[in-house]
C-alpha cells in the first residue's frame, strides 16, 4: 500500500467515524416546576402552593367555642398542639362544608401557631410547571391572584398567607 492509497484509507475511517458516531447529547432545559395540593371547597377546585401547607389530615375531633363566627368550628388537638379549626367553605361561601370520609383540613401555619382549614376534598399534591401560572384578570376570591392548569381546566391558586393577613379573617368574634 502505498502513500496516497494509506492517506485514502484514513480519510475513508474519518468520514465513517464522523458519519456513524453518535454525536453530543442533546441539552435538555429542565423546567422549573413548583408542587401544590389540589382540593375543593364547595364546588370550585382550587391549588395552593404546597410550601404553605405543613399537613393534610382527616378532620380531627373539635371543641367548640362559643362566640365566634360560624365559619370557626373550634380548637382540635392536633400532633400535640392546639389547633384553631376553620370552615373554609363556610368562611367563603357562606356554605358549611358537609363532613364526609372525602373531608380533609389542611394545616398551615401563622407564625408560631397552627390553623386548620377543612375543605370539602383533597385530590392530592401535584408538580406544576412555574410557566403555567397566569395571572388572574377577574380573580373569584381576594386571595387568588394567579392561576394554573390541572386537568385541562385553569384553577385558581389560593394564598394561604394573604388568607391569614386579612382582616375578614382574622375577625373571629360574632357580633
Amino acid at each position: 500500500m502505498g502513500q496516497a492509497g494509506l492517506y485514502g484509507y484514513l480519510k475513508w475511517l474519518v468520514e465513517q467515524a464522523f458519519k456513524n458516531a453518535a454525536g453530543m447529547p442533546e441539552e435538555h432545559v429542565v423546567e422549573q416546576t413548583w408542587q401544590g395540593v389540589v382540593y375543593r371547597v364547595g364546588s370550585q377546585r382550587m391549588i395552593t402552593p404546597l410550601s404553605q401547607v405543613t399537613a393534610i389530615l382527616s378532620p380531627p375531633k373539635i371543641i367548640r367555642i362559643p362566640g365566634v363566627k360560624p365559619w370557626v368550628h373550634g380548637l382540635s388537638n392536633l400532633r400535640g398542639e392546639l389547633t384553631a379549626v376553620y370552615d373554609l367553605g363556610m368562611f367563603l361561601y357562606g356554605k358549611p362544608t358537609q363532613i364526609s370520609r372525602e373531608t380533609v383540613v389542611l394545616v398551615t401555619r401563622d407564625g408560631g401557631t397552627n390553623l386548620a382549614l377543612m375543605v370539602d376534598k383533597s385530590f392530592g399534591i401535584r408538580r406544576f410547571p412555574e410557566s403555567g401560572r397566569r395571572p388572574l384578570a377577574n380573580p373569584p376570591l381576594d386571595y387568588c391572584v394567579e392561576s394554573a392548569e390541572f386537568e385541562a381546566e385553569m384553577l385558581p391558586i389560593f394564598d394561604l398567607n394573604r388568607l391569614l393577613e386579612s382582616q375578614r379573617f382574622n375577625d373571629v368574634v360574632a357580633a
